[in-house]
C-alpha cells in the first residue's frame, strides 16, 4: 500500500512539472504573438484621422495636393507615416473622383511605402490620405528620393490620370 502511494505522489510529481512548463511556453507564446501582432504595419483609421488633421491645418487654400514636408526621416526596421491630401474642386457638388497614390523610386525601393487603395473624394472637400513607410533593416543609412502622385479617376477601378505630385526626402538613419 505504501508503494502506490509514493508512485502517487511521483506521478503527481511529475504531473505538476509538465503542467508549470506548459503554462510557462503557453505564456511565452502569447506574448510573442502579441509582440508580433503590435508590430504590423498597416494604414489604421487613426492614421487617416491624423493625416486629415494635419492636412486640414497645414494644406493651402487652392492646392489640389499636399504632402505635409518634403524631407522626412525614418529609422531602417521601423515603421512611420508621412500626411498627404487631396482637394477636388467641381461645379458640381455632387461629383466624386476616386484617388489614389503611388510612390515613384528605384524599383526595389517602392515597396517601403504603404498606400490606401483608391478613395472617393466629392466636388469640394479635401481628404487626408496616409502613406505608411518601413525601409527594410538591411538598408544603408543615406538620403533616397521619391516622387508621390495623386491621381485620380471617375472610378475606383480606373484609368487614373495624375492630379498632383511632390518630390520627397527620405533620410534612412
Amino acid at each position: 500500500m505504501i508503494k502506490s502511494k509514493k508512485g502517487a505522489i511521483e506521478l503527481s510529481m511529475t504531473t505538476i512539472i509538465v503542467v508549470v512548463i506548459g503554462v510557462v511556453l503557453l505564456g511565452l507564446g502569447i506574448g510573442w504573438i502579441t509582440n508580433l501582432i503590435s508590430q504590423v504595419e498597416r494604414l489604421t483609421d487613426d492614421s487617416f484621422a491624423a493625416a486629415q488633421q494635419t492636412i486640414h491645418e497645414q494644406m493651402p487654400s487652392g492646392s489640389d495636393f499636399y504632402i505635409a514636408g518634403y524631407s522626412f526621416k525614418t529609422k531602417a526596421g521601423k515603421y512611420s507615416e508621412i500626411y498627404s491630401g487631396v482637394r477636388f474642386f467641381d461645379e458640381d457638388p455632387e461629383k466624386i473622383k476616386y484617388f489614389k497614390l503611388t510612390v515613384i523610386g528605384e524599383e526595389s525601393q517602392q515597396n517601403w511605402f504603404l498606400t490606401a487603395q483608391a478613395l472617393p473624394v466629392k466636388a469640394g472637400e479635401t481628404k487626408g490620405i496616409p502613406i505608411g513607410v518601413k525601409v527594410p533593416s538591411n538598408i544603408a543609412p543615406g538620403l533616397y528620393t521619391f516622387t508621390i502622385e495623386a491621381k485620380k479617376s471617375d472610378s475606383s477601378e480606373g484609368p487614373f490620370v495624375v492630379h498632383g505630385g511632390n518630390a520627397i526626402l527620405l533620410e534612412v538613419e
